[in-house]
């Protein structure tokens, strides 16, 4: 008979052979597992060579998507919060507090066009309005910008600045102020409003606008001029009040402005001038309009 050690010897090497027996069975199953196609093995999804993933049952994307919904919805909330809390702070009684307010108002605008129409519902329009007015030139430039770029991309913040008494504003904004930006930022607003016909029925029909903007145009800084010359196509093309900036001396200014040293009042008086013609606005000299505008299409 075998001793004891003879047969404790013999089951140790039965079962080192048992365990080489079960790891090269296991790596045999790894190898023909990686060389079938993912599709194949049940419940994986291909995410590239070598790569796989649990495949995702209709319920878990139906959660995954009402995740997804229950976030964005979230993130809205918040967003409307933050511009409530600073359409109040517009009407703070610290000039400071307002122009910051405004001044977010306008980045959330430029970050995306999509946050205007959130603005304008939350009531934005009518204490931007009433900034305007502001005897702190920060705060009616702040006001002017944030204003321009709600008109960019909203239409009804058009009708609700011209009902909350804009125009006014800044007609005084293009005369009183002694800062360019202040003129520039006041003359594209009005330009702004009077995109459409009523818009620029009210423009031109407010005191002092008329003599304001052919004003601007004798102006040393050439930006103004240019905002002034874009005022001027509006009030012409969307209404007519030709004539009358005619009989100002705003065609004659804008013909001198074809022989400035600044190559872009060049541009812009060329391209005022074409449009100008092209509208045929009644009471013109279209033949000197249309002299005008062959040499200004020659400058484009």
């Amino acid at each position: 008979q075998p001793s004891a050690a003879a047969a404790g010897e013999g089951s140790a090497v039965g079962t080192s052979n048992l365990v080489q027996d079960n790891q090269l069975n296991l790596r045999n199953r790894g190898r023909q597992a990686a060389k079938r196609p993912a599709a194949a093995i049940p419940n994986m999804l291909p995410l590239g060579p070598g790569r796989t993933q649990l495949n995702v049952t209709p319920r878990a994307a139906k959660r995954a998507r009402r995740s997804s919904d229950s976030s964005q919805q979230w993130k809205q909330q918040q967003l409307e919060i933050k511009i409530q809390s600073y359409v109040q702070q517009l009407s703070s009684n610290k000039m400071q507090v307002q122009a910051a307010a405004a001044s977010s108002l306008k980045q959330l605008v430029c970050r995306d066009e999509k946050n205007s129409s959130c603005i304008v519902a939350a009531g934005a329009v009518q204490p931007l309005v009433a900034m305007l007015s502001s005897s702190d030139s920060d705060c009616q430039i702040v006001a002017a910008d944030t204003l321009l770029e709600l008109l960019s991309y909203h239409e009804t913040a058009h009708k609700l600045a011209i009902a909350a008494g804009a125009i006014q504003p800044l007609v005084t904004m293009l005369t009183d102020s002694s800062s360019n930006e202040c003129q520039q930022l006041a003359a594209d607003v009005l330009a702004k409003l009077a995109g459409s016909a009523h818009g620029a029925a009210a423009v031109a029909g407010a005191a002092g606008s008329i003599a304001a903007t052919v004003g601007l145009l004798r102006s040393t800084d050439h930006k103004v001029v240019d905002a002034a010359q874009r005022l001027v196509c509006a009030l012409t093309l969307k209404g007519d009040a030709y004539t009358q900036l005619a009989s100002a001396g705003a065609v004659q200014l804008t013909q001198q402005q074809l022989n400035s040293s600044n190559e872009l009042a060049r541009l812009e008086a060329a391209e005022t001038l074409a449009a100008l013609a092209a509208s045929n606005p009644a009471g013109a000299n279209v033949a000197l309009l249309q002299t005008t505008a062959t040499t200004a299409v020659k400058l484009l």
